[in-house]
């Protein structure tokens, strides 16, 4: 089943290459959205792709050597993406 979601990450997430880590994985992973940096530090991944590969990427987000500190993730409709792009 198709989903789409944004994630939230707060952590020590900006000018440490979380945007390309999280880009690398979602190609790989076939999803669709797009990485960027927000103001207050966080960053938005908004993922358009099979429930199983976004669970897989949020996985990969908690398990990596980020300091991620939070994830909040909401259930986002109808969102339509070409690729994956990261701002």
């Amino acid at each position: 089943m198709e989903i789409c979601l944004k994630i939230l990450v707060n952590g020590h997430v900006q000018g440490v290459g979380f945007r390309h880590f999280i880009w690398s994985n979602a190609k790989k992973l076939n999803l669709k959205g797009y990485a960027k940096n927000l103001p207050d530090g966080r960053v938005e991944v908004v993922a358009s792709g099979l429930n199983d590969s976004i669970n897989k990427l949020i996985d990969i987000i908690k398990n990596s050597y980020f300091d991620i500190e939070d994830i909040k993730v909401e259930q986002l409709y109808n969102c339509s993406f070409d690729d994956f792009r990261k701002f």
